[in-house]
Formats: structure tokens, C-alpha cells, sequence
């Protein structure tokens, strides 16, 4: 469980690298304070586990420099096992796993799901910058939430399964024959958990851009890279 220690976060959008997440914390102005979630795609995994280790605890330090609580989800430019083998401890940067609640003082909830689909897994090397368990696996949810944070998002916001057939990236689709229905099942566990808590509103990174939508009854918004949008519990 997540303890948020002000109504008001920062939702951070995917960095792609632990180096350049460092220099979001340690030079970005008016964030000081604040209790940071990162909705995935950081790199964690891409340049081995010393240089994770290095930057990760860089990372903590500027964190208590600032007093900023930072928490990590996975994306699917992560390396799943880190957050599930990996035992690491610091005293302001925690790795989510899966499925963590969280609360803010005003009593509102959230549930912090990571995982993702690499559209360009074709192009990409396993163990090394891509990992075949980075979907998120479906586990029921018995108790309701205000929000979802995640890194993907349901499939019935535009940018669905389908949209992938009209985007830049149709071409992953005729080199890789099982990544439209992989993305599609992804999507759907997705929009399940979001049936599941009956949240009203789902924040998520993945698509780089800053789509806002509502579509049956949940209101929407992705997060651009490295984009920092301040969320107030107590508007949303």
C-alpha cells in the first residue's frame, strides 16, 4: 500500500533512460516535495544491473535532496524481473509491483498497474531490450478505486489495436504476425481491471502524446514523454 502524503502528486511520463530520469529529478524546477509516480518506461534493464544500481541510488539521493517520494512502474521498456526478483531498498525511490493500491489523505484510491506491449519487439533482441514477460498479467480486483495509473491503457480510446494498422508503425504488424492480437489481449486486461475497480478516470503513459478522452463513462489521459502533470485528488 501506497501512502500518498499530499492530495496532490506528479504523474512523470516514460523517460526511456535512467540517466535521463536522474537529470528530470535533479534539475527540474518546482518539484520539490511532491510524491512523484513515473508510469513506466524508464530503461530500467537496458544497460545492465550495476548501471541500474548506480542510477537508481543517484536517483534516491537527489529524491532526499528535494524530499521527493518517488515511485516506479514497469513499462514495457522495462525489465519485468527487476521488479519481481530484484530486492532493492532505498529510503525515497520504490519499485511498484503490480497491483499496489494507493491512498491519499482525503481518502480517495488508486491502483498502480505497469506492463505493455513493444510494438517494435520484431526489431528488438531478447534479455537485452526487450522481455517477453512484459505484458500485464490478469489478476481479478475485488475492491473498487477512483483511479488507474498504468503504463497502457484499455483499447476502446483511439489509440485502439486498430489505430495501429493507420500509424507509422503498421509495418511491425506485417513483420511480427501475433502482435495485433497480443496488443489487443493486452489492451483488454486493461479495460477488465478498469471494469473491475469501476474507476472514473485512468492516467497512462506508453502512447507519447497527450490524448484526453472519456469514452463509457471513464475519463482518460496519457502522458507525453518526460511530460510532469501536477494531479490533484481533491479536482479529479
Amino acid at each position: 500500500m501506497i501512502n500518498f502524503r499530499f492530495n496532490s502528486i506528479l504523474l512523470l511520463g516514460d523517460s526511456h533512460c535512467l540517466r535521463r530520469l536522474f537529470q528530470i529529478i535533479q534539475r527540474k524546477p518546482n518539484i520539490d516535495n511532491f510524491d512523484i509516480v513515473s508510469v513506466g518506461d524508464n530503461g530500467i534493464g537496458f544497460c545492465g544491473r550495476e548501471f541500474d544500481e548506480v542510477y537508481l541510488k543517484r536517483i534516491n539521493d537527489e529524491c532526499k535532496k528535494r524530499n521527493i517520494i518517488l515511485y516506479i512502474q514497469r513499462g514495457n521498456h522495462d525489465d519485468p524481473k527487476i521488479w519481481t526478483e530484484q530486492n532493492y531498498k532505498f529510503s525515497n525511490l520504490f519499485l511498484v509491483k503490480d497491483y499496489t493500491p494507493a491512498i491519499f489523505p482525503n481518502k480517495k484510491t488508486a491502483l498502480l498497474v505497469g506492463g505493455g506491449i513493444s510494438i517494435d519487439r520484431s526489431a528488438r533482441r531478447e534479455g537485452l531490450d526487450y522481455w517477453s514477460d512484459e505484458i500485464t498479467i490478469y489478476i481479478k480486483q475485488n475492491k473498487h478505486y477512483n483511479y488507474l495509473f498504468a503504463h497502457d491503457c484499455p483499447n476502446y480510446f483511439n489509440n485502439s489495436t486498430e489505430s495501429l494498422w493507420s500509424s507509422p508503425y503498421q509495418s511491425f504488424l506485417r513483420d511480427d504476425p501475433d502482435l495485433f492480437e497480443d496488443a489487443l489481449n493486452q489492451r483488454n486486461v486493461l479495460g477488465q481491471i478498469v471494469k473491475d475497480i469501476e474507476c472514473k478516470w485512468c492516467f497512462s503513459g506508453h502512447f507519447h502524446n497527450n490524448l484526453k478522452e472519456e469514452k463509457n463513462g471513464i475519463k482518460y489521459q496519457c502522458l507525453n514523454i518526460e511530460e510532469l502533470f501536477i494531479f490533484d485528488s481533491n479536482i479529479f
